[in-house]
């Protein structure tokens, strides 16, 4: 397992998200938020996010303590076959996935804060991996006063990429929390995971992440 270190909470950091329709995905969220913990639920703009549609999600918890899908689109039912919702979500990932990300998860409901974790997604054994991020962004359902989360995973490639079906396998190789400040967070840059070492950096906040999950080292 990677280390586990103490979250550098530093807004708008660049390389945190590293896709357009991720970034287009926080930047309405943080314009919905102003000065708020968070946005409501209600308040998201389908037409703005359009084209994001396809791979998002709601995630809520469930009776059982862990978080399903309610809702989840139509390109995330076609990477995994199946409908997704009233599903756990993570169900079938490899543990250390699903643990680090249910935990994530757990993070950003209770921290209104969003999350950002990069994947491998792997069609079968003899396939090469295929590139995606996450992004979980915490929202208020107004009517049931709970927070849910607005879940993305999003590959580079187009919907319409064979590759993209029947999803057998996933690997995490970066996983973060982000503390936005501003409604238009600059573009990212090149994905960087960042190991820091406790006792580091000037701010911190007062959480704890897994960054870099099983991404090689050296």
């Amino acid at each position: 397992m990677s280390n586990v270190t103490h979250l550098h909470c530093k807004p708008d950091t660049p390389g945190e998200i590293g896709l357009p329709g991720n970034q287009r995905l926080l930047r309405h969220w943080a314009a919905l938020r102003g000065a708020r913990p968070l946005p409501d639920k209600q308040e998201l703009d389908l037409r703005a996010i359009a084209r994001e549609l396809p791979w998002l999600g709601i995630a809520g918890r469930g009776n059982s303590g862990h978080f399903v899908w309610r809702l989840a689109g139509s390109a995330l039912c076609e990477m995994w076959n199946h409908e997704l919702g009233g599903e756990e979500v993570f169900h079938g990932w490899p543990s250390f996935e699903r643990a680090s990300l249910a935990r994530l998860l757990a993070r950003v409901a209770e921290n209104h804060l969003p999350g950002v974790a990069r994947l491998n997604l792997k069609r079968g054994a003899y396939l090469s991996s295929l590139p995606a991020e996450l992004l979980a962004l915490p929202l208020r359902d107004a009517e049931s006063g709970e927070t849910v989360i607005l879940l993305s995973i999003m590959p580079p490639a187009g919907e319409d990429n064979p590759a993209l079906i029947d999803i057998s396998d996933v690997e995490m190789t970066f996983m973060r929390v982000i503390w936005p400040q501003a409604a238009n967070p600059r573009p990212a840059s090149a994905p960087a995971a960042v190991h820091e070492a406790p006792g580091e950096g000037a701010r911190r906040g007062p959480f704890r992440v897994i960054t870099g999950g099983r991404a090689r080292q050296g």
